[in-house]
């Protein structure tokens, strides 16, 4: 792994749940900025539970690379570890009509419903978005 152990309440708290981590944790991660790369770092150093859509590494991928946060290879290396580190799934035709449903009743942008999968919405207990302020539970 590319990341250090590191133990702390947060990190503690999170083990209990499975969560759905979207683009801006997994930028957070490698960014300049220690106060958001520590915040990151607590939430994605559980590894348990933490779940990935390609919506997400797509933007991460796409992010990294156009704010010249990370170079090519370095955006590629980490989205390939974090696929093989966390739950990982694809983007179906039911998630992008469950997307047209989620802006219609709760306001989201597409770009943050598209990322809720359907199959995974089941077992999803909470979301971490730095945009979504509140808590989804199926």
């Amino acid at each position: 792994m590319f990341y250090p152990l590191v133990t702390s309440s947060t990190e503690k708290n999170l083990m209990k749940d499975r969560f759905f981590i979207d683009t801006n944790i997994l930028i957070y991660f490698v960014s300049n900025d220690v106060v958001k790369k520590n915040i990151s770092k607590d939430i994605v150093i559980t590894n348990e539970g933490i779940m990935v859509n390609s919506q997400v590494i797509s933007e991460f991928v796409t992010v990294t690379i156009k704010k010249q946060i990370l170079s090519i290879a370095d955006a590629f290396k980490y989205a390939g570890e974090f696929m093989d580190i966390f739950e990982f799934s694809i983007i179906k035709k039911e998630t992008i009509k469950l997307s047209f449903e989620l802006m219609t009743k709760h306001k989201y942008s597409y770009w943050d419903s598209l990322i809720i999968d359907p199959h995974v919405l089941r077992t999803l207990f909470i979301w971490l978005s730095r945009r979504l302020k509140r808590r989804l539970r199926p």
